[in-house]
C-alpha cells in the first residue's frame, strides 16, 4: 500500500506543478502584453506632444508616425504587437 500512496503523491505533484507552471507562463504573457501596450501608448503620446509644443524629438527605437492636421497632431506608434494612436488638438491659434 505504501508504494501506491507514493505513486499517487508523485502523480498529484507532477500535475499540480504543471498547472502552476502553465498559469505562471500565461500570466507572464498577459503582463508582457500590457507592458508593451502601456509603453507604446506612453511613447506615442510623449512624441506627439513634443511635436505639438515644438520640442525637438527624442531619439527612440519605436517607429512613430506623426501627421499634422488642421485641428492638431495625430501620432501612430507600433511597438512589437502593440499599436497605439494618439490625437492631440491645438488649443491656441498659431501666430506666425
Amino acid at each position: 500500500m505504501r508504494n501506491q500512496e507514493m505513486g499517487q503523491t508523485l502523480i498529484e505533484f507532477a500535475l499540480s506543478s504543471t498547472a502552476v507552471l502553465l498559469t505562471l507562463t500565461a500570466a507572464g504573457w498577459v503582463l508582457r502584453a500590457h507592458w508593451d501596450r502601456a509603453r507604446c501608448a506612453y511613447l506615442t503620446f510623449e512624441t506627439t506632444h513634443a511635436e505639438l509644443i515644438g520640442k525637438p524629438r527624442v531619439s527612440i527605437r519605436v517607429p512613430i508616425l506623426i501627421q499634422e492636421t488642421p485641428e492638431g497632431y495625430e501620432g501612430s506608434g507600433a511597438c512589437g504587437k502593440a499599436s497605439e494612436k494618439v490625437s492631440l488638438r491645438k488649443i491656441e491659434p498659431e501666430f506666425r
